[in-house]
């Protein structure tokens, strides 16, 4: 870590061309440098960089008040009620009214997709026959940075996660991920697209972008 800044940062060096700087949930600052950009450069970005480095700061502080249980691993989300997150052995694995029980955190998926996958996607065909699109198969996977996927085949395939979200969230994963059906893209077309069937898109987004934490969870 440095302290030539205002603010400590980890440094990576590699062969790319230009710099970059994130900030993860946890606040750590990552700047990632080519090899021959002098530290007082480093330092000269940084500084440009402030306002949106404290704003991120900011927001994860303010998120980690509001979702610090749940990052801290002591409970979880089911359709975005939080309950007890139990990991226990000797126990019975489901999800029950007040908790989710696993042997062990690789279980979950399997414990949430038992439990609602059905329910999910039976709301997803519903809204796909609303839409009037349609998917060639459903399914689930554990991704680490994405809600869902669909392939060239419009075989849709959702993050197993977007069970802990709460269902106007899940309801618009699912119309994003129908509208590839029609758009390869994220072009003014698509947005266009998935606006037409959801008008409160842009305020679902940002709701959206607080649970992005999750994806990157368990």
């Amino acid at each position: 870590m440095s302290n030539s800044s205002a603010f400590d940062y980890k440094l990576i060096r590699s062969a790319r061309r230009t710099l970059s700087v994130s900030v993860s949930p946890d606040n750590v600052i990552t700047v990632r440098s080519p090899y021959s950009v002098p530290q007082a450069e480093i330092i000269r970005f940084l500084n440009a960089k402030k306002g949106w480095i404290e704003a991120n700061l900011n927001k994860n502080s303010l998120l980690r008040n509001v979702f610090g249980e749940v990052m801290s691993g002591r409970t979880i989300f089911v359709c975005g009620r939080e309950v007890c997150l139990c990991v226990d052995k000797a126990g019975i694995e489901g999800i029950f009214n007040g908790s989710v029980r696993v042997h062990d955190i690789k279980n979950l998926k399997k414990v949430y997709v038992s439990a609602l996958g059905d329910q999910f996607l039976k709301m997803a065909e519903s809204i796909a026959s609303r839409c009037g699109m349609r998917a060639a198969a459903w399914g689930f996977r554990s991704y680490r940075s994405r809600w869902g996927c669909c392939d060239g085949e419009n075989r849709i395939t959702f993050n197993y996660k977007i069970l802990m979200l709460p269902e106007r969230l899940q309801t618009y994963i699912i119309v994003h991920e129908l509208c590839h059906t029609r758009r390869r893209d994220h072009s003014p077309a698509f947005n266009g697209l998935v606006l037409s069937v959801l008008p409160q898109k842009s305020v679902l987004e940002r709701e959206l972008k607080d649970y992005s934490f999750l994806a990157r969870m368990y």
